[in-house]
């Protein structure tokens, strides 16, 4: 599957527009279209309703939703570990809502790293800060 057709996917499940999804992305709302078009015929199942009110996912697109998500996190997993030094053994990724962060981020400083340093050698830490709570569930 291409990347840009799962993350133009979401972006309209998001928003519930393809011509809002168009503008944020500054392309026309013709080739959101036609990405949306190549996942369906890729798949052979409609993944929207398309009227006057906005897109509405069909059950197919439901089911496709979740495979979609999983998707676009095992790319940008992948994406950054295959970016890390050479010598960095692991990429520890935290999606979690702000207010934990913080709490989180204190002890992964603290007595977690003491932890890592002795147990797993080099590794990497990244942080999604401002993410809201229902953003933190979706894409946990």
């Amino acid at each position: 599957m291409n990347i840009d057709l799962a993350r133009t996917f979401i972006a309209v499940v998001e928003s519930g527009s393809f011509a809002r999804v168009g503008k944020h992305e500054e392309i026309t709302q013709s080739a959101v279209s036609m990405r949306i078009k190549a996942l369906e015929d890729g798949l052979g199942k409609t993944l929207f309703d398309r009227g006057k009110a906005g897109a509405v996912l069909t059950p197919s697109g439901i089911q496709f939703q979740k495979h979609a998500l999983t998707f676009l996190r095992v790319w940008e997993q992948a994406r950054i570990e295959a970016s890390l030094p050479e010598d960095f053994r692991a990429a520890i990724f935290n999606r979690s809502p702000v207010r934990f962060v913080g709490r989180f981020s204190t002890r992964m400083d603290g007595s977690n790293a003491r932890y890592r340093a002795r147990h797993c050698g080099q590794g990497a830490v990244r942080y999604f800060r401002n993410v809201d709570a229902r953003m933190g569930r979706r894409i946990t």
